[in-house]
């Protein structure tokens, strides 16, 4: 996804917004305040509120996907592959606690289809790729293999998502970083082959 300068300030405005007072803060009127421009000025490098919202998810997603398949392909042990995916997201969330708003609320966007597809899209982009990491693992005698690969996926998915929101919606008054290593090793348990 290529940006233009201006493209990445407005996004990162409009992160910012969301981070300090939620969804309902995200306005193009603020954005341009913010940036110092006009409304206007804004619609010359997107051409609404929902065009900046679906940029901001597919940056994020694209950034949380490449970071599963470097970790991937990095190591044969895919137990620690999937930690460190983990931990890189959760840190990436600390750093970044808006960013949990747009990707574990797929409620916001139930009503919207196109919003819905991108974030139903990376979702699936990351089962997948969850699923083939964990096949991968049990192939090699890593990973229980008396579970299919795409529901051990969903219990990392869900468990993630869950730890997510519960972070999000508490006000972020826990460290997630230290929390989602918690739970990175107790998925690692689980996975396991015993």
């Amino acid at each position: 996804m290529g940006l233009t300068i201006r493209q990445t300030e407005i996004l990162d405005s409009a992160a910012r917004l969301i981070a300090e007072g939620g969804m309902q803060r995200f306005t193009l009127r603020r954005v341009a305040a913010e940036l110092g421009v006009t409304e206007p000025a804004i619609y010359r490098h997107f051409s609404s509120k929902h065009e900046i919202l679906k940029a901001m998810l597919q940056r994020f997603s694209e950034g949380s996907l490449t970071g599963l398949l470097d970790v991937q392909s990095r190591s044969a042990d895919i137990l620690a592959s999937l930690q460190q995916f983990l931990a890189n997201l959760f840190s990436s969330l600390k750093l970044r606690p808006e960013m949990s708003a747009l990707l574990f609320a797929e409620g916001m966007f139930r009503y919207d289809d196109k919003l819905a597809d991108v974030v139903l899209r990376r979702m699936k982009k990351t089962q997948h790729r969850l699923t083939a990491l964990l096949a991968r693992g049990q192939q090699l005698g890593q990973i229980r293999s008396d579970v299919e690969a795409e529901n051990l996926a969903l219990v990392v998915q869900g468990t993630t998502r869950l730890l997510v929101n519960k972070w999000h919606l508490s006000g972020q008054e826990s460290d997630i970083s230290k929390d989602g290593l918690a739970l990175a090793d107790s998925l690692s348990k689980l996975l396991a082959r015993s």
